[in-house]
């Protein structure tokens, strides 16, 4: 294994890289070594990947992500109805500056999509949780909905939020170390936000 190489190896994952390692030590041939160093690799390079550490329900067809990363409000009404076991049409309406027409389209979309679910007029969430993977066309338009969103939050943070820009320059080692650091702590967080009670 590299020195400077951090990374995360799934459950699924371990005897797989064990027996490769094993295998690469043995190797008799330099050839025989490059081919079981780039099964090791391999490993590496899926253990850095998002979608392979953080877990989603199901995957949305291409149509529903569409429409679901157009906008954030549909990300941000999916997370609302999670507050306080559900959230009112007027409610939500309210909250989004939405007429009754626009709120009900979102909303028909988002049960639709098994996103959230509707019972006697209280939205709620649903059993789907999203997770939008690297590459997809979606990722650029989300970041950027977020990003705009949080700029506008931040001119009304209160003393308990946290808002932080840090501009930085660093090694590869630690841009690995805490490449390793957030991707453990992404699992962490949304470990416990989906215990939440909100």
């Amino acid at each position: 294994m590299q020195k400077n190489s951090f990374f995360f190896i799934s459950a699924f994952d371990v005897g797989e890289f064990v027996h490769f390692l094993v295998q690469k030590e043995r190797a008799g041939s330099p050839a025989l070594r490059d081919f079981w160093e780039s099964k090791l690799e391999e490993i590496r390079v899926r253990s850095r990947k998002v979608v392979n550490r953080v877990a989603a329900d199901r995957v949305m067809p291409e149509a529903e992500r569409a429409v679901f990363y157009s906008n954030s409000l549909y990300v941000a009404i999916s997370l609302f109805v999670t507050l306080w076991e559900g959230k009112t049409l007027p409610e939500i309406s309210e909250r989004f500056g939405l007429s009754r027409a626009s709120a009900i389209e979102v909303l028909a979309f988002l049960v639709e999509a098994n996103v959230c679910r509707e019972k006697e007029g209280h939205y709620a969430s649903g059993p789907q949780k999203t997770h939008l993977e690297e590459g997809s066309p979606h990722v650029s338009r989300h970041h950027c909905n977020w990003r705009l969103r949080s700029m506008h939050q931040s001119e009304d943070l209160s003393p308990q939020e946290l808002m932080y820009t840090a501009p930085i320059t660093l090694s590869r080692e630690d841009f690995g170390l805490f490449r390793e650091r957030m991707l453990t702590f992404s699992q962490d967080f949304l470990q416990r936000v989906h215990a939440s009670p909100g």
